[in-house]
């Protein structure tokens, strides 16, 4: 029995250590990304730099109803990200 345990306790000591050792996918896959078209589209200079910084900005939105932003989107040919909050408020008010 003891040998049992000890087999084991030795297994996942060198799992552990191997895992360890491996790089997150996140780390070794960094995607450069464009901000080319930036200046066809306003945003404050703060907002450019945090663009820069991070790959993304959140800025305030003046329209009346969520779907008012997703169609002046598709009308100017920008790029859409839908969150699943989104469709949630989405369904929620429309259902």
């Amino acid at each position: 029995m003891m040998k049992k345990i000890i087999v084991c306790l030795v297994t996942m000591m060198v799992l552990a250590l191997g895992v360890a050792q491996t790089s997150c996918p996140a780390e070794r896959n960094k995607t450069t990304f464009s901000l080319d078209g930036l200046e066809e589209i306003y945003l404050s200079q703060d907002a450019k730099k945090l663009l820069k910084q991070n790959g993304f900005v959140i800025t305030p939105g003046y329209e009346n109803e969520i779907f008012d932003l997703y169609a002046n989107c598709k009308e100017n040919s920008q790029p859409i990200f839908v969150t699943t909050d989104a469709v949630l408020h989405t369904s929620s008010c429309h259902a």
